[in-house]
């Protein structure tokens, strides 16, 4: 039993390796919101065609030209997700098997802008960023303040962890460079993630 688990990571690997075509140029407002499942744009991409990333507790949103919002949930087929994912972003920078998280082998894709999503039972997991890039719909993201937070999102929390000054707000976590009101995110997450402690 224990030979099968390597063979079905690997599979997910190939499986996340097929993408789709981006969609049209983005919008900047975001307006209505839906949860139907994700899919694939037919239409043929070029570099400077990607679609604007939120980032979500609930997992990725994508938004549309006309300022709507698509939500790639968590536990969403894997390779459904990352086709739409891809087809959105553009492909990704880098692409792999973690199998000393935590949580368990993680299958992970990364983008240049700092966002990994990762993948686990072949399902969508979790999501991390690392550098000022993708926010959520409020504009919260890494290099927002704890102020900015915390006007944002209501009873958010901050411990000192042996990842630093970690901090939930609601179902999105991360790390702060420090304890003070201007203290900014380095690093956020939701869902599944990847994190050493």
């Amino acid at each position: 039993m224990t030979h099968l688990r390597p063979m079905l990571a690997i599979a997910v690997v190939l499986a996340l390796g097929a993408c789709g075509d981006p969609p049209p140029p983005p919008a900047d407002a975001p307006a209505e919101t839906t949860t139907e499942p994700a899919t694939p744009s037919t239409e043929t991409p070029t570099s400077a065609t990607t679609t604007p990333t939120a980032l979500d507790a609930e997992g990725l949103r994508l938004v549309s030209p006309t300022g709507s919002t698509l939500l790639i949930a968590f536990g969403q087929p894997a390779k459904a997700a990352n086709e739409a994912l891809t087809a959105a972003r553009g492909a990704p920078a880098q692409q792999g098997l973690n199998s000393e998280c935590g949580a368990g082998p993680l299958v992970y894709v990364g983008w240049s802008d700092g966002l990994t999503a990762y993948f686990q039972n072949d399902a969508f997991a979790g999501w991390a960023v690392n550098a000022a890039g993708p926010t959520t719909m409020s504009g919260i993201g890494v290099g927002s303040t704890r102020a900015a937070m915390e006007d944002v999102y209501a009873g958010v929390t901050v411990s000192e962890t042996t990842l630093g000054q970690e901090f939930a707000a609601g179902q999105l976590y991360g790390i702060l460079d420090g304890p003070g009101p201007q203290a900014e995110i380095t690093a956020l997450w939701s869902g599944v993630s990847c994190n050493f402690r």
